[in-house]
């Protein structure tokens, strides 16, 4: 029912226009009583089919009446009684009442179903039957009539949009398929015989054939052609006399062709669909523009007015090129592609706009996200003194965003740094620094949810002779570390470890010098050094003047790193071990060393790291392991 009042009602005007005609027209019938042979008026019956219920005259009743009749084959009355007198009649759409057949077969029940919801009229629970169901006769069916346009459904499908295999048969072929449709030629025998120019439909296993009227259209597919019936004949609409030629000198669709464009459309869009697989295509759509010779222009003019403002294609080579005019007579070349490489040339330079400078920063910062980050391209930064980003907000795949430090104070961005969201993290190798009027250039990894440098302020330096850092508990990671004074060297140990990991030791012999004092912050090393190892001293005499004391691993080296060490007093009272070896990470204890208390181990590898202890040391202070190496 759904598909018939769909696809035959509400689809199809000719349908449409028939049933309600239909509907309209008998509905507008009146009705006469009588009793025996005298006419009534006024009488309760014929004021009940007048108006059947508050909603509904009897006009509009009926039409529905009839129109279910028609659509469906059904049509379904409510009777609403008051004892045994009925006061109102509904009209129930027949799709949504089911017959409830009893043992005899017969309907002892409906059930009307609608949102979810049933209600069960029981035909002999009253002595006025709730339902009247009427049905047109359907010869298979004992409880739901046949609708005329079901039946109507087949001959309006073979007349509408009608599609034939062929044009050209005279006699049907042996075995048709339930469906195929022909145009039957001239001098037809057979069952064909005396049908020319009919269309001949298999429906049922036998040929019905529809007498066509000028003006029918049927798309011919052994042909690949549109035909028209003119009256006489079926014509081929791309050939056939006063049809448009299959090829035209010039076109004009709502405006006027002429030389050079050959082909005018005047439109405010215009569409270019694929044939999909199923439809017989490729479900690809492609737009070719081909010129003569690599010399020549096969390209696309956006046009102000038919004043060019930007051309892209094909522009007197083969190479791809992108320009942009102002008067439409000067064009500037914004982009070129290399046709054979592939590479991207940007002749006039490349502009990153969504530029924000964030307030200074005064703290270091985790998550780092100022305002206007999620549409900017590039950060201006400053700070206050040295601070550090141990991670960027708003990462996208393939995003990229420049950090350019305006200021004259170190920025710090942080490897790997837990202090930040994993999603915003920087994959760096080791901590980047951009000092004062450097700038790094980041693009986002969104496989490994990280942001990796593109460029690197200055590049790695290479060494070319040895080099030694110092560290003071009166320095500043704000200097250089250069050299042995409050005014060179650096404050933290780990500062100076970021430092070295920045160069390319080039084989030279790098030493981090550590003044006497005590240090609170540990010192990890998490990926390897440049071409070489580095040695991290303290008082090798005297190893208990420089002490480090932490509440976690005092030395950590792990990720295939290798650090060596000497003249240190290793504290972790809390937690932690004083030197740790994890993951092929190795450190070469290379001078004096003290272990004084420390809460896990003096010494600890595992996951294949190592520790190799070439000289002296003592032990001042107990642990749970001295020496504690596992898998």
């Amino acid at each position: 029912y759904a598909a018939l009042a769909r696809e035959g009602y509400l689809a199809n005007a000719i349908v449409h226009r028939a049933v309600r005609l239909i509907a309209e027209n008998a509905a507008s019938c009146g009705f006469l009583l009588y009793e025996g042979a005298q006419e009534r008026d006024g009488h309760p019956l014929s004021q009940l089919l007048t108006r059947p219920n508050a909603r509904q005259d009897g006009a509009s009743f009926f039409e529905a009446l009839y129109a279910h009749m028609l659509l469906a084959g059904n049509a379904c009355i409510e009777a609403v009684a008051l004892g045994d007198e009925v006061r109102e009649l509904y009209a129930l759409r027949p799709d949504r009442m089911k017959v409830v057949p009893g043992h005899d077969g017969w309907a002892e029940a409906y059930e009307y179903s609608v949102a979810g919801r049933s209600v069960r009229f029981d035909q002999l629970a009253s002595s006025v039957p709730p339902i009247l169901h009427l049905t047109f006769f359907h010869p298979l069916d004992d409880h739901y009539g046949l609708a005329p346009v079901e039946a109507a459904a087949v001959a309006v499908d073979a007349v509408v949009q009608i599609g034939v295999l062929d044009a050209d048969r005279t006699a049907p072929p042996t075995t048709p398929a339930e469906g195929d449709r022909h145009i039957i030629a001239s001098g037809a025998t057979g069952a064909w015989a005396g049908h020319a120019d009919a269309v001949a439909a298999c429906e049922d296993g036998a040929w019905r054939f529809l007498v066509p009227k000028p003006g029918w259209c049927a798309w011919c597919d052994a042909d690949g052609a549109l035909l028209v019936y003119d009256g006489t004949a079926w014509t081929d609409v791309a050939g056939g006399a006063g049809a448009m030629s299959g090829s035209v000198s010039q076109l004009g669709v709502n405006d006027t062709a002429s030389a050079p464009n050959l082909l005018t459309v005047k439109s405010n869009a215009a569409l270019f669909n694929a044939v999909a697989v199923a439809g017989g295509g490729t479900g690809h759509m492609r737009v070719q523009i081909s010129k003569e010779a690599s010399a020549k222009t096969a390209s696309v003019v956006f046009s102000d007015a038919f004043s060019g403002r930007a051309e892209f294609g094909l522009i007197g080579s083969d190479d791809f090129k992108l320009k942009v005019s102002s008067d439409g007579s000067t064009f500037v070349e914004a982009l070129a592609i290399d046709q054979s490489s592939g590479n991207a040339a940007f002749p006039r330079g490349l502009s990153l706009t969504g530029v924000i400078s964030p307030s200074q920063i005064t703290a270091n910062q985790n998550d780092y996200s100022p305002s206007g980050l999620g549409a900017a391209s590039v950060l201006n930064l400053s700070s206050d003194t040295l601070r550090s980003v141990s991670g960027l907000a708003g990462g996208a795949e393939g995003r990229v965003v420049a950090l350019i430090n305006t200021g004259s104070q170190i920025i710090s961005l942080l490897n790997e740094s837990a202090s930040s969201t994993a999603a915003n993290r920087f994959a760096l190798g080791t901590d980047l620094t951009i000092a004062g009027k450097q700038a790094a250039l980041l693009r986002y990894d969104g496989t490994a949810a990280r942001w990796r440098a593109m460029s690197r302020p200055g590049g790695r330096e290479t060494l070319a002779a040895s080099r030694t850092y110092y560290v003071r508990t009166d320095g500043s990671d704000s200097n250089d570390g250069l050299s042995n004074a409050s005014g060179g060297a650096f404050l933290t140990i780990q500062k100076a470890i970021s430092a070295v990991a920045s160069l390319d030791l080039n084989g030279k012999a790098v030493t981090i010098q550590v003044g006497n004092g005590t240090y609170a912050a540990g010192v990890s090393v998490t990926s390897p050094f440049v071409g070489g190892v580095p040695v991290l001293q303290g008082d090798t005499p005297t190893p208990g003047n420089v002490a480090i004391s932490v509440g976690g691993d005092a030395v950590s080296v792990s990720t295939g790193a290798e650090l060596g060490i000497g003249g240190f007093k290793l504290v972790t009272a809390t937690a932690g071990s004083g030197l740790n070896a994890t993951k092929a990470g190795r450190i070469n204890v290379t001078g004096k060393m003290e272990f004084g208390t420390c809460a896990t181990a003096h010494m600890h590898s595992s996951y294949a790291g190592q520790i190799a202890v070439s000289a002296d040391y003592t032990i001042s202070g107990g642990s749970l392991y001295h020496w504690w190496s596992e898998t």
